[in-house]
């Protein structure tokens, strides 16, 4: 099936959001929920250490480029 330029295969999982809507072969699924959760613990870190009282910028600096 194909819908305006998208091509979908059986299996394929679909994700849309008010940017568009994609394909996610099966094949890949695992690895997007790993890099999803590192990405998740990474962010969570940060705001927790921006709203932090030991707060620096040069600390978050640190944190950003690694």
């Amino acid at each position: 099936m194909s819908l305006a330029g998208l091509t979908i295969q059986p299996g394929d999982l679909l994700h849309g959001d008010e940017s568009g809507l994609l394909t996610v072969p099966v094949g890949v699924v695992e690895a997007i929920v790993v890099k999803a959760a590192l990405v998740r613990k990474t962010e969570k870190e940060w705001f927790d250490y921006a709203q932090g009282d030991s707060f620096k910028i040069e600390g978050m600096k640190k944190r950003l480029v690694r």
